[in-house]
């Protein structure tokens, strides 16, 4: 019967070495496929607030440019809850969703007819 820690170990990838010898196929997703990539990947965002903590707290760089994290948590659930000069959060993602649709649409038709498709063609006859 799977316990715990064998479910908590199989979610970080952290599996015996008997196991990787057992399987000969992988499906995607399959966290023995990534080995500890889980745990180190938990363990840089851990690193990377932690970091921005002590930057904060040690002043090094001025708070305007460089903003505890507290602030920019608060401000965010502020702005996704209260919304940001007369619209919602989610109506700022959508308006930029369809300025990035947009842009590329403009570069598929555009990029076709003047040949910047990625496409190498010579323009001599040899």
């Amino acid at each position: 019967m799977p316990t715990l820690l064998n479910h908590v170990k199989h979610f970080f990838g952290l599996s015996s070495p008997d196991d990787f010898e057992k399987k000969k196929t992988v499906r995607f997703g399959d966290p023995s496929s990534t080995g500890n990539g889980r745990i180190f990947s938990l363990l840089s965002l851990i690193l990377l607030i932690a970091v921005w903590v002590i930057v904060c707290e040690l002043e090094i760089v001025p708070p305007l440019f460089w903003p505890p994290p507290q602030e920019v948590f608060a401000r965010f659930y502020e702005i996704a809850t209260e919304g940001y000069r007369g619209h919602t959060l989610w109506g700022h993602i959508g308006v930029s969703m369809l300025r990035i649709l947009a842009g590329f649409i403009l570069g598929c038709l555009l990029g076709k007819p003047l040949r910047t498709d990625g496409s190498v063609r010579s323009t001599r006859q040899h």
